[in-house]
């Protein structure tokens, strides 16, 4: 067999397996295409072994013939990777990444097995999230649940919560109680609040996730028992442990306790939430205050707010909230000609708005 012939053969042989290949399943395609270099080297091995054991001039031919084929698909790959490499990042690499251009075609093979796991990640949440694939059969699971496949779920059950049984969901809690990587927040807001959710489901995710800003949740759940409720209170998120300050099931003293440790230990967070809750007193407004203007900028909203704690906002650096102080009704007199000469437009217009719609009042 001459040389033309060996590469008319090989060039038959090589469209054909193209043309199987095209009708593979992608997986198999993609892992063809990523093996291809080690099998036409295993086969050149091979070949050499017949030549090197029988000395037959005929597979020396065969031998010598066939370096054409892993050359091309050598070229191919090395295009490839080189054309990929600088679409990605043109500047980085230099020379360096010129020197693995000889291994190239042996190293597609991890990647390509990423990129399947990760299509077939993407094709089974999508799967299941437009109703493709039952999302019954994602629970019970030993493991973490892949990030696509958790968020097709959260979108599946905003878009259709019907069709959700309530055993499914509790035990779509059950298995968030004791997952490591419970789902982000606030993703599980609708699922703990779902009036489907056991007592007992609430209690076991509030012993096991009390840290997760999800807990937050179960203190604004009605059908949450006590026990769940004090157990977030013990949480040293403030999230938490606000909503079960904020539940109205701990008892005034208990709640109040709660604010007045975060104010006092100036926890995280606490400036905004404390200075809106319910359960925020008079007296812990004053406290907020006595720690700095720059902490109290929300104490304007809240609905216990003083004419006197309004007059000392007066002073804050940010016009926003000098100007909410000037439209707020409780703000006295003395304290609205005094914004009135704000150098801020808007402060002092809404101070003399605020003025004249008092001496209307007043005729």
């Amino acid at each position: 067999m001459n040389n033309t012939r060996i590469v008319v053969t090989y060039t038959a042989l090589s469209l054909a397996a193209l043309l199987v290949v095209s009708v593979l399943h992608w997986p198999t395609r993609w892992r063809i295409i990523a093996y291809l270099p080690f099998l036409l080297i295993s086969i050149h091995a091979v070949i050499y072994l017949l030549w090197a054991s029988t000395k037959n001039e005929k597979y020396r031919s065969l031998y010598l013939g066939y370096f054409l084929v892993p050359l091309v698909v050598h070229i191919v790959y090395a295009i490839m990777a080189i054309g990929a490499f600088f679409k990605a990042s043109p500047l980085a690499g230099g020379p360096i990444f010129l020197l693995a251009v000889p291994l190239a075609p042996f190293l597609s093979a991890p990647f390509v097995e990423q990129r399947i796991e990760h299509e077939k990640e993407k094709l089974y949440a999508e799967s299941i999230e437009f109703g493709l694939n039952a999302h019954n059969s994602i629970l019970p699971s030993s493991g973490a649940l892949p990030e696509k496949v958790a968020t097709a779920l959260f979108r599946k059950f905003q878009k259709n919560p019907d069709e959700f049984s309530g055993s499914f969901l509790n035990d779509w809690v059950q298995h968030y109680t004791a997952e490591r990587y419970p789902p982000g927040y606030p993703a599980f807001e609708s699922v703990l609040m779902h009036p489907a959710i056991t007592a007992e489901s609430l209690l076991k995710f509030a012993k096991n996730q009390k840290e997760n800003d999800n807990a937050e949740f179960i203190s604004k759940n009605p059908n949450a028992p006590i026990e769940a409720i004090l157990v977030c209170a013990e949480s040293e998120n403030t999230l938490v442990q606000l909503a079960a300050a904020e539940s109205g099931r701990l008892g005034p003293e208990r709640s109040e306790a709660i604010l007045w440790d975060m104010i006092e230990n100036d926890k995280h967070a606490w400036r905004a939430r404390i200075s809106r809750s319910s359960v925020a007193t008079p007296e812990m407004l004053d406290r907020i205050l006595d720690q700095g203007l720059d902490r109290s900028s929300f104490v304007v909203h809240h609905p216990s707010v003083a004419s006197k704690q309004l007059s000392r906002l007066s002073e804050h650096e940010i016009s926003w909230v000098r100007r909410a102080v000037a439209a707020h009704p409780k703000t006295n007199q003395q304290t609205l000609e005094k914004s009135r000469k704000d150098p801020v437009p808007e402060v002092a217009d809404a101070a003399l708005s605020r003025l004249n719609q008092s001496e209307e009042n007043g005729k």
